[in-house]
């Protein structure tokens, strides 16, 4: 029988679902594909979240309500993408220091942060795998962001961290409408599922002895865009699995036009994501 209180059972098994995984090996095979598509759409990003800044809203207050954070704290947003985490944290008071490795996102995280007035978020632009820092935060955080997920990524953040570590993921029971219906037509398959995040992720912080604090996050949105930048989106979004031909396309297009009112793509869907938080031990 396997012992579930062995840090080596979860590294492994871990490893072995990251294996399984149609998405962590097109990021572990091709990561070029992945890092052309942020900057391709960098300046739309945000948008494809319905409510671009209500994730961070949302962690903000648990941060805040839970004792992980001040006004004045120190934060390292890994892949920070345009700011989903970082801008709302900012507006808290709260000093950032975001760090992706797609200079476009960068480039729409200052924007938003100089349209609101905000002096208090800082950017580097450098991989998960290079950066370096010899800074210590009161709070390491990554939203959505699949490199830290597995033991080597928890390790790194526990390093850069003084206090807390964080990491937000889709549940794996809720997809965006949109995604999911573009997905099995144009993979030929269902659409991926993460919920072995969760489980693997838990199990292998209680069995390192830290003391992982679990919340889930959810909200209804209402999503409405322009037809061609949703298109662009999701035309880069699939050539990253080399999707990239004009059958493709087509196929897009026809699909999405079941979502069009005018110009624009509408629709409604659900978001559901975990959160978990434990001290760096």
């Amino acid at each position: 029988m396997n012992d579930l209180n062995d840090i080596r059972f979860w590294e492994s098994s871990w490893e072995q679902a990251r294996h399984n995984s149609f998405l962590m090996n097109t990021q572990k095979i091709s990561p070029e594909r992945w890092h052309e598509f942020y900057n391709s759409i960098g300046d739309i990003y945000h948008h494809t979240w319905g409510e671009p800044w209500r994730l961070g809203e949302e962690a903000g207050r648990i941060f805040f309500s839970e004792g992980l954070l001040k006004a004045g704290s120190e934060v390292l947003d890994v892949g920070c993408g345009p700011g989903t985490l970082a801008i709302p944290l900012a507006e808290k008071g709260v000093r950032i220091t975001g760090m992706d490795y797609s200079e476009n996102m960068l480039q729409s995280l200052r924007k938003e942060a100089a349209y609101r007035g905000l002096d208090n978020i800082g950017t580097v632009c450098a991989s998960f795998g290079e950066y370096q820092t010899d800074l210590r935060y009161d709070l390491v955080a990554a939203a959505c962001f699949p490199p830290v997920l597995e033991p080597s990524g928890i390790k790194k953040i526990e390093e850069w961290s003084e206090g807390f570590c964080a990491v937000i993921f889709g549940s794996g029971d809720k997809d965006q409408p949109i995604r999911k219906a573009l997905w099995s037509p144009i993979m030929k398959e269902a659409p991926p599922s993460g919920k072995f995040y969760l489980i693997h992720l838990m199990g292998w912080l209680l069995a390192g002895g830290r003391q992982p604090n679990l919340k889930h996050i959810s909200w209804t949105y209402r999503f409405s865009r322009p037809f061609e930048e949703v298109l662009r989106f999701y035309k880069n979004y699939f050539a990253i699995f080399g999707k990239d031909d004009a059958e493709t396309e087509s196929l897009i297009r026809n699909i999405l036009k079941q979502y069009a009112v005018n110009d624009n793509i509408e629709s409604q869907g659900e978001a559901e994501l975990w959160l978990v938080w434990w001290k760096k031990p």
